[in-house]
């Protein structure tokens, strides 16, 4: 743990504002307003206390706004400087389009028009960066069991993960890494377990 002598960033509480992390990586966080009409998106570094204001991807004479179901990520561009922050932004009720945003140009792309999630939902917004993979925890809507959804950040290919019949997953436990690997906790009362996987993409691992 680093002790900090100076205070953060005034910006973050004026006007007694309070954010949500959607997506952290390296220790950069990924921060949205908790208010309904906060549709601020900022990217901290709480060591340095630099803070970077995510411009919105439409004109404010849009009817495109982001939302409370929007999930989001991060992943590297084309070289290691080049962080991008991904977006999986609600069209409709079983649309999403994908959005990336470069930090080394300041603007967005849409990479993928429409992704059909008619047979899952996200439980949680917040998407973690492995090896070239972004992963989010999905609920399949025909069973209702929790799964993970895996992005090929390079080749943008969705995938689905099932975890071993044993295994818990838990919307409430966000994911995380380990020694440079995928984890997650599982939770069967009254212990909890803590799951690695060692390789890309299969029940086994």
């Amino acid at each position: 743990m680093v002790k900090l002598h100076s205070p953060p960033n005034e910006l973050l509480f004026e006007n007694g504002r309070s954010f949500s992390v959607l997506a952290t990586i390296s220790g950069i966080l990924l921060l949205k307003g908790l208010r309904a009409c906060d549709n601020m998106i900022l990217i901290y570094n709480p060591y340095t206390r630099v803070l970077k204001t995510v411009p919105d991807h439409y004109p404010a004479s849009s009817s495109i706004r982001s939302s409370v179901y929007d999930v989001y990520g991060f992943r590297y561009g084309t070289t290691l400087d080049d962080l991008e922050i991904v977006r999986l932004r609600v069209v409709d009720y079983n649309t999403r389009c994908c959005e990336v945003f470069s930090l080394k140009h300041g603007s967005w792309t849409t990479i993928i028009p429409s992704i059909r999630h008619h047979t899952f939902r996200f439980e949680c917004n917040r998407g973690i960066f492995v090896k070239g993979f972004l992963y989010w925890i999905i609920c399949d809507k025909n069973s209702s069991r929790l799964l993970l959804l895996a992005l090929d950040v390079k080749e943008m290919v969705f995938s689905k993960i099932r975890v071993p019949p044993n295994c818990i997953l838990t919307e409430s436990i966000p994911l995380g890494t380990l020694n440079g690997r995928l984890c997650f906790v599982s939770y069967k009362r009254p212990d909890y377990e803590l799951w690695v996987m060692k390789e890309i993409g299969g029940v086994k691992s």
